[in-house]
Parts: structure tokens; sequence; C-alpha cells
């Protein structure tokens, strides 16, 4: 049978349609492929951005807007940019994102309640069609808004209860995992310094650093957990206060890289060497600590899974259909993966 499809040149004005008729698809399947939807098929998607690009297809940004009341663009809210725990999975979002024709607004709560909460109302007022959010309260301010509710992803950080989809790291298996194996070295005393207690990262890694305790038929003791702030300072107090226990901890679990950083410059002030005198873990997996000196073990995170996974839903619900957004919310947990290193050995 003849085939009677013509092939597109480029007009300047190719259509959707146009595409479609060309690839012998439904315009919503072209559509959906160039917006980046996961439910289309790698090669469908590489036809579609090929004849796409051949003929230097722009989408009509505006008419579209108007038509479905959007203004295409999305915002973000991260505690900052200085922590690639943030910034990685940021990161891939705004580029699977840009690739769907969304701009990003970005706002910064250097993880203030009162901060967050001004940022998310701006953002509101500015229209934004969804937004990506790492929670800075242990409750979102944006559950209890009815105007109506925003379209909403947490990434990274889940509030409670649930009312918004969330797609974060396993941070208590990665803290049960990382105990398990302090425990196979043979350390018995083990220390965990984490963030605040209000932060569901410190409450998932604190409960994974506590079951993997009970694992082994051990009761954690209550000073041997340290609960401060994500920062270097935090780690530098931790390790003042964990040394100072009438029974010191052998082998520390750092809740986070920066805690991680200021515990090892404390344990360095301190004459301690790493890890003859004590060992030490973190949870999360910068580029530093793999050139440290001793390099660190390590629980690597997915946060470029998170990222991307987290931009996908929220594609998802701005599509507008009716069971994306009528499902109840669910918190994806995403594993890593644990990266033995020097800083860890067995106890002597």
């Amino acid at each position: 049978m003849r085939n009677n499809r013509q092939a597109l040149v480029p007009t300047g004005a190719t259509r959707l349609r146009d595409i479609a008729d060309e690839l012998g698809l439904s315009t919503s399947t072209v559509s959906r492929a160039l917006t980046g939807f996961p439910d289309v098929d790698e090669r469908t998607r590489s036809r579609v951005r090929a004849a796409a690009a051949r003929v230097d297809y722009q989408p009509n940004s505006l008419a579209k807007s108007l038509r479905q009341s959007q203004t295409r663009t999305v915002g973000i809210v991260l505690p900052d940019l200085v922590n690639s725990y943030y910034s990685i999975s940021a990161a891939v979002a705004v580029t699977v994102l840009a690739e769907a024709g969304y701009d990003v607004r970005l706002s910064i709560s250097t993880d203030q309640q009162t901060v967050e909460s001004n940022g998310l109302r701006q953002l509101l007022r500015h229209r934004v069609d969804g937004i990506l959010v790492t929670p800075a309260a242990e409750v979102n301010p944006l559950a209890t808004w009815t105007q109506p509710r925003p379209l909403v992803v947490e990434l990274n950080r889940s509030s409670t209860p649930p009312v918004f989809d969330a797609v974060v790291p396993d941070d208590e298996a990665g803290a049960y995992e990382m105990t398990k194996y302090l425990l196979s070295l043979g350390h018995r005393e083990i220390g965990f310094a984490g963030g605040p207690s209000h932060l569901s990262t410190t409450r998932n890694r604190a409960r994974g650093f506590v079951r993997g305790l009970r694992s082994a038929g051990l009761k954690p003791g209550p000073l041997m957990v340290y609960k401060g702030q994500y920062s270097s300072e935090s780690g530098r107090a931790a390790i003042t206060h964990l040394l100072n226990l009438p029974t010191r901890p052998t082998a520390i679990l750092a809740g986070g890289s920066l805690i991680a950083l200021g515990a090892l410059q404390q344990l360095r002030d301190d004459g301690l060497r790493v890890p003859d005198d004590i060992s030490i873990a973190c949870i999360g997996d910068p580029e530093w600590l793999d050139v440290a000196a001793p390099r660190v073990t390590a629980y690597a995170l997915p946060l470029r899974d998170t990222g991307l996974m987290a931009a996908h839903r929220l594609l998802e619900l701005m599509s507008g259909t009716s069971s994306a957004r009528l499902r109840k919310p669910t918190i994806n947990r995403i594993p890593g993966s644990l990266l033995v290193r020097e800083s860890t050995a067995r106890l002597r």
C-alpha cells in the first residue's frame, strides 16, 4: 500500500497535528512526547523530537496558556542552594520542567517557616501552575489553602500529615543499613548526629538508627542521639557533646554531609584519628567525601532520581487529568546505596 503521508518541510508555522499526521500518531501522543511525559516510550519520543527539530516546531505557549488558564510557570522552594542535597535534585527537576515548556520561579526559604510561607504566597500570587517544595515545617502551610489548593509535590522531605505527594530518599532504610554495617564492624557504642527534630529527614534517619541498634538487641541511650541543625557548626557541637559522655562512642553516624564535615573538623582539632581512634560514616555522599582524608563511608542518596520523579509527578498533576489529581497522596521512597570507604574500621 502506498504511504500517503507527506514529509514535513520547515515552514515556520508547523502545527502539532502536522507532526502527528506525518508520524501516524495522535496529537495527544505527540504532545506528551514533546512535554516529557514518562508514559511515552523512548522510541516514539525520539521520533517525535526528531520530526519537531527537523521542521523547527515551536509550540504556541501563549495560546496554550490561554486555552488552559495556565501560566506555564512552576515554583520551586528550597532551603538553600549551597547544600547539594537540595541543588542536585532541583537541577534535574528544572531540566525536566524546561523540556516540558515550563519556566521556573525559585524561592529560598532558608529553612525558616515564615520565609517559606511568604515565598509560597508570592508564587501563588504569580499564578504558578504547580509547586515543588522541600518543606521547612512539619506541616506544609499549603495544606490549609482553599482557593483552591495548589498542585504541589514535596521534594526530599515530606510533611505531616501527608496532604501532598512526596518523593524522598528512603532515609530510614539508609540509616538502618549504615547502622547495621557499623555493628558488623564490632561497634556497640554508636552515636548519631542529626538535624532538627521537626524535619522528616531527621525523624526517619533517627528511626532507622534506633531500629538498627534494636535489631542487635541494643537499647540506644538517649544521650547518644544528638539533634541540632544540618550544618558544619552543628557537627562540631555534636562531637563535643558525644565525646564528653561517660561512655564515649567508638563510631558516629552523621545524619547529613555538612554535619559530617563539622564532625571531621572537630575530631581533627581534638587530636583524634579517623578511623584509628573513632569511626565515622555519613548519610549523603557529596563529591568531597570521596576525596577527604580518609575517604568517608557514606550512604549515597538518589538525589537525581528524586528530582526526576518529582518533576514528572508534578507534570502529571498539571496535565489536568482528574484521575491524577484525585489519587490519594503517596510518599515515594527511593533507596540509595552503601559506599564503604576508609573512615570506618573494625573495632579493636
